[in-house]
């Protein structure tokens, strides 16, 4: 193909791309612990010690505006910031921190959550990392990210805008 065509070529991609409605993946973000945030039982805010021997839950979910079909999987970064200078010892997971290690995900919500779990209970997935410091290099903030999906084999997913699906990190550990 000559230059010519592949430079017309691609303006016509861009258009075609830029006249595309945009699929919005973020109606709706929740973060609750106990539960999705439909649940009754779902709090936004809770003071935990940083004393072992518990587990805390803590859910990520989402809604989107229109249908969007084709999904295998998910990726989920939190990030956490804290008001005071340096994070306090319970959202510490470095090895410097009173939770050094103990940060999980899991993505097999089945018969846990209110919300919907459009992987049926048959993804696989794990922590990615916990970075502290990032996004922005600060004392007070640490980065989470957590990826779960299922094989193609098990058939793409579709999510509806009539719906509030629960993904990610599910389980911040101190035991």
């Amino acid at each position: 193909m000559s230059h010519s065509r592949r430079l017309s070529f691609l303006l016509a991609l861009t258009a075609v791309l830029a006249l595309s409605p945009a699929s919005r993946a973020a109606e709706g973000l929740y973060l609750t612990w106990n539960d999705c945030a439909l649940a009754a039982k779902a709090a936004q805010d809770v003071t935990f010690a940083c004393g072992l021997g518990s587990v805390r839950f803590l859910y990520c979910a989402f809604g989107v505006a229109s249908p969007v079909d084709s999904v295998l999987g998910v990726e989920v970064v939190v990030d956490v910031q804290h008001s005071a200078a340096t994070l306090p010892d319970w959202w510490r997971f470095d090895p410097a921190g009173c939770r050094a290690g103990l940060l999980t995900a899991e993505f097999d919500f089945t018969g846990q959550s209110a919300c919907a779990d459009f992987l049926f209970g048959q993804a696989t997935g794990n922590l990615l990392g916990y970075y502290p410091t990032l996004p922005r290099g600060a004392a007070n903030q640490a980065h989470i990210v957590a990826a779960g999906a299922v094989l193609p084999s098990a058939g793409y997913r579709q999510l509806g805008p009539d719906s509030i699906y629960s993904r990610a990190p599910r389980a911040v550990t101190s035991s």
